[in-house]
């Protein structure tokens, strides 16, 4: 793969952290209700692969 697109596929999955960050955790966070290991799971999941890619296509410059 190219290095630019090792960097868009890291983007996009932060942004999908992003959204599931606001989807998954503040609403909880504001109805004083318990968060979902999952959803911090998954959460951590997708930033790490997001990291590991933007990472990747940053090497190969």
């Amino acid at each position: 793969m190219k290095k630019e697109t090792h960097k868009e596929i890291g983007k996009y999955f932060l942004d999908i952290s992003k959204i599931l960050i606001a989807l998954a955790l503040v609403p909880p966070m504001l109805k004083n209700e318990p968060i979902s290991f999952l959803a911090v799971g998954l959460i951590l999941v997708l930033i790490g692969i997001g990291i590991v890619f933007t990472n990747k296509g940053a090497k190969d410059e």
